[in-house]
């Protein structure tokens, strides 16, 4: 057993000197609606440091980063920006999404019930699955004439602690199945949108913080298991199959 251990922390040393040697850079973008956790998630992985989350993001600049994985291996988060998610800041979705980038796009899982039972009239917008689609394709669109090898992208369904305490009996696999009815109808010949069609695009249910509400407050209190588990995958050389 000592063995073991001595061989396990004989490769963790490994992984930490030749990922201080040859930085192992990853480029991460998160994007997504209002309120959703994208601040929260950046205060996790240690973008943020001290800082305390705001609901109202704005732009705000994240200097490049580094955190240890689980086996040793020193990964380094590249500068980027942390964005509000009001539609005006769409816009820089073009910005932030580049090749060889790991994309989190965020929606809150609380609004999944939001769109009206019959169609909308033209001139009233969906509240949730239109919005949805509309950033899907904006990222489809970034993401042009660009193979799958060449980015990963996965959509986290935030705040699912909440949504269960008003729907106890809706299993996260049910809540799965929901959002990708709101989305399949999206038009798109891109590499999000073939995702899609194919059902392939990887959605995950996820409770960024502990005791949860409605809406993150600065006295939240991160889920650091959760957490964990994302810098893992941020970690991973190549997109998930």
């Amino acid at each position: 057993m000592e063995a073991v251990n001595n061989v396990s922390s004989i490769k963790k040393w490994f992984n930490t000197v030749w990922s201080t040697i040859f930085p192992n850079v990853k480029k991460i973008a998160i994007v997504g609606m209002k309120g959703s956790g994208k601040s929260t998630l950046w205060k996790g992985l240690g973008g943020k440091g001290d800082k305390e989350v705001s609901a109202n993001t704005g732009q705000e600049t994240i200097h490049e980063f580094k955190y240890k994985k689980q086996d040793g291996t020193i990964v380094t988060i590249a500068s980027t920006k942390d964005i509000g998610g009001e539609n005006d800041y769409v816009c820089i979705y073009d910005e932030l999404i580049t090749e060889d980038c790991l994309i989190f796009y965020l929606a809150d899982t609380n609004g999944i019930f939001d769109d009206p039972p019959v169609p909308s009239p033209q001139d009233t917008p969906l509240v949730y699955s239109g919005r949805v689609r509309s950033d899907l394709t904006k990222i489809d669109k970034c993401l042009n004439n660009k193979s799958e090898d060449k980015f990963r992208i996965e959509v986290l369904l935030t705040h699912f602690g909440s949504f269960q305490k008003k729907h106890p009996d809706i299993t996260e696999e049910e809540v799965k199945s929901l959002f990708y009815k709101k989305i399949q109808t999206l038009k798109s010949s891109g590499p999000v949108g073939t995702l899609i069609q194919e059902k392939n695009l990887p959605v995950r249910v996820i409770e960024l913080t502990k005791n949860p509400r409605r809406r993150p407050t600065t006295q939240a209190k991160i889920d650091t298991k959760q957490i964990n588990l994302i810098k893992e995958e941020i970690g991973l050389s190549k997109r998930k199959k």
